[in-house]
């Protein structure tokens, strides 16, 4: 995620020139810190919606935690690759 900003001139804002590059490592930590979270999160959410559903949110005693968990997680990688 950080690679594509290598090399590339950053704007940042501030009283001085120690405050404005304050600022645009500020801005960019911020952006690559939602980027990873979207990364994330998204795939996480898919996952335990799928996860969900087939241990009807952690009642069905079959199957159980660990198939759950390896069958959503299946599931969901399948739906990523589509």
């Amino acid at each position: 995620m950080a690679q594509r900003w290598v090399g590339k001139k950053l704007k940042g804002e501030g009283r001085d020139a120690k405050a404005a590059a304050r600022s645009a490592i500020d801005a960019l930590s911020g952006k690559l810190c939602q980027d990873y979270l979207d990364a994330i999160n998204v795939p996480c959410e898919r996952v335990q919606v799928i996860y969900d559903r087939v241990t009807d949110h952690g009642r069905n005693v079959r199957p159980g935690a660990k198939e759950g968990m390896e069958q959503a997680l299946a599931e969901g990688r399948k739906e990523e690759k589509k």
